[in-house]
């Protein structure tokens, strides 16, 4: 619960210091931060159009496809402050810092993706293992693995994916293709723009 906390407040600092910038009354930041806190983003509470939301998604996940990620880490960070309640814009930023090989931010951006998802979704715990793989870090992967299999639903497509990669890196961890199995992990994201979010395998 503290973990979650901190993290409540990190997101807190993030859109206040958002908000001040956007030239909203400083008065009024305190506001505007509860009612994003009780679901409302941002960018409605400026006036800003929906359509421009989904057109920077549209470009940040087009960066990330090509390997632009220097161009759509900016993006996805801005869509992470107007947007913040949407899923799909904290894991495109944590996809794009992992392929940055920033795996220590990565990480803490899959804990939140993760919070979001009221840790339903065995997504963030997979990628955050790979990126304790990059790190050499294989007992922190080990544990992320694991509650992968603790959390995914078998019966669910998208979650069975996840956790035969998971049992085989589990088991490949012994051995010496442990960083080769991690090294063709890539989270790609759906063409689809209006979906709340969607992650593919890139081989």
């Amino acid at each position: 619960m503290e973990e979650a906390d901190r993290i409540v407040q990190q997101l807190k600092t993030k859109v206040l210091e958002c908000a001040k910038g956007f030239g909203l009354p400083e008065d009024h930041l305190e506001e505007v931060c509860q009612a994003i806190l009780g679901g409302e983003p941002l960018y409605t509470i400026v006036g800003m159009d929906r359509s421009s939301i989904e057109a920077r998604y549209a470009l940040a996940s087009q960066c990330y496809q090509v390997g632009k990620y220097s161009d759509a880490e900016p993006i996805f960070r801005w869509l992470c402050m107007y947007e913040g309640n949407a899923e799909r814009n904290w894991l495109g930023l944590a996809a794009t810092l992992q392929a940055e090989k920033k795996y220590e931010e990565a990480r803490e951006m899959y804990q939140i993706t993760a919070l979001m998802s009221g840790l339903e979704n065995p997504a963030p715990f997979y990628y955050s293992g790979i990126c304790f793989l990059r790190e050499n870090n294989s007992e922190d992967a080990v544990t992320a693995f694991q509650t992968v299999l603790t959390l995914g639903d078998s019966s669910n497509r998208e979650h069975a994916v996840l956790i035969d990669r998971a049992k085989a890196l589990l088991k490949s961890l012994t051995k010496a293709d442990a960083w080769a199995c991690a090294d063709g992990n890539r989270v790609r994201f759906s063409r689809d723009v209006s979906c709340k979010h969607k992650w593919f395998w890139m081989n």
